[in-house]
């Protein structure tokens, strides 16, 4: 079941790791973090929207990526409600984070201080954490 004029938002989302840390992004004024990425254009794959992204947002070049999972988020808002699909991918980066959009900052962290930060969608955090393949179901409202 879905609720009318709520759309599905497809996101390709980066985990961009160097050694122990996880690089994640925050827009100005949100107070939470996010990993960095988009939303996919018509006829893109999945890779080159990551690819797109990272450089269109960071300056940063990405290599050596693969498939972890997703995860299903959906919430509602001031602007109303949203469904997103959110395809985890991890890539190796190449040189240094240049941010080039001035609303957003991105940050380093060591994945074992993930737990005292606000990252979303909710889960994200965790499945850092834990490691190993990503792949859940969440509903913001009430869950599947």
């Amino acid at each position: 079941m879905t609720d009318e004029g709520i759309s599905t938002e497809l996101i390709v989302r980066g985990v961009i790791r160097r050694g122990d840390e996880v690089l994640l992004v925050q827009s100005t004024g949100s107070g939470w973090w996010f990993l960095p990425g988009g939303h996919l254009e018509t006829g893109e794959t999945l890779s080159q929207c990551l690819v797109r992204e990272l450089i269109e947002e960071a300056r940063l070049e990405v290599t050596e990526l693969h498939g972890l999972g997703f995860i299903e988020h959906s919430y509602t808002d001031d602007t109303g409600g949203h469904h997103e699909l959110n395809v985890l991918i991890q890539a190796a980066s190449v040189g240094e984070v240049g941010a080039v959009e001035d609303d957003l900052t991105f940050q380093w962290f060591p994945v074992s201080m993930l737990a005292a930060l606000d990252v979303r969608p909710e889960g994200v955090a965790a499945a850092l954490r834990r490691g190993g393949p990503i792949g859940r179901l969440v509903g913001g409202n009430g869950g599947i």
